[in-house]
């Protein structure tokens, strides 16, 4: 493994290389994590890929500047920047919230993209609080506020969880990382970091179809904050392109246990 670091304009972009296969394979990791996570993948895939794996804005080393949005256009300027010259297609894999970077990616350059992997995948509905928070005024000041002092965001999201608005799943989510200050001020900027990142779903099969990118998708049976459901319903007339696997697990299965299986997906790829 071998620790990296790329310069975009004020913002120090941080990631784990792991291989040495010639062929490259992104990676990016769930909400409060790191690129760390990946390295349970190379024995596995290490002789014929090489994953790169970021630290997201707001993990790990990766130091962004709060002023920047981060968008999809300016993570293909930072993936240029990492990957060798000759290198213009390489592979996709994401966990969770790093699902939906995937499928933002998948989205903005098709023709790049030789195959994508995406484990319990955020991105594939409307989250109406997310966006409330982080794409309106009023919603962005509730949100600051409501990390600052929580009692009214929790009694927000019970009312929308009785209108059946979100999952029992994000409450249980928020309550394990909101036990201090300084970690709901992480899950601000973090929030605030992805806004962007929400793919246009009729855009992304059309998209999927043209280029003809195999998609695999693995859900946990027992997952209450990613719902299997959602995959389901979006690969409905992609049945040519794409691959449901359902685990008899929850949410959180980028573990080393499961490795064996998830480099599997990757095993027609010769």
């Amino acid at each position: 493994m071998q620790e990296e670091k790329v310069v975009y304009k004020n913002s120090v972009i941080a990631y784990k290389k792991y291989g040495q296969g010639n062929r490259y394979m992104l990676c990016f990791h769930g909400f409060g994590q790191t690129g760390y996570r990946w390295g349970i993948l190379e024995p596995f895939l290490g002789n014929k890929f090489t994953l790169i794996a970021f630290d997201l804005p707001f993990h790990g080393d990766t130091m962004w500047n709060k002023q920047e949005n981060f968008t999809v256009e300016k993570l293909v300027e930072i993936i240029k920047q990492v990957l060798p010259k000759n290198h213009d297609k390489f592979y996709l894999l994401g966990y969770s919230m790093g699902g939906r970077i995937a499928l933002r990616l998948l989205q903005q350059i098709p023709e790049q993209i030789q195959k994508v992997v995406l484990l319990a995948p955020d991105g594939l509905h409307k989250n109406f609080l997310y966006r409330f928070a982080t794409h309106t005024i009023v919603g962005r000041n509730i949100f600051y506020k409501s990390m600052r002092n929580p009692r009214l965001l929790f009694s927000l999201a019970k009312q929308l969880h009785a209108r059946g608005a979100i999952s029992k799943g994000y409450i249980n989510m928020a309550e394990l990382y909101m036990s201090s200050e300084t970690s709901r001020m992480a899950i601000y900027y973090r929030w605030m970091g992805t806004r962007y990142f929400q793919p246009n779903l009729n855009l992304l099969k059309n998209q999927i179809v043209k280029y003809r990118i195999p998609v695999v998708m693995v859900f946990g049976k027992s997952d209450k904050i990613i719902i299997a459901d959602k995959g389901i319903l979006f690969t409905k007339g992609l049945e040519n392109y794409t691959t449901i696997k359902l685990l008899d697990t929850g949410h959180y299965f980028l573990r080393e246990n499961y490795a064996p299986l998830i480099a599997s997906f990757f095993d027609d790829d010769k």
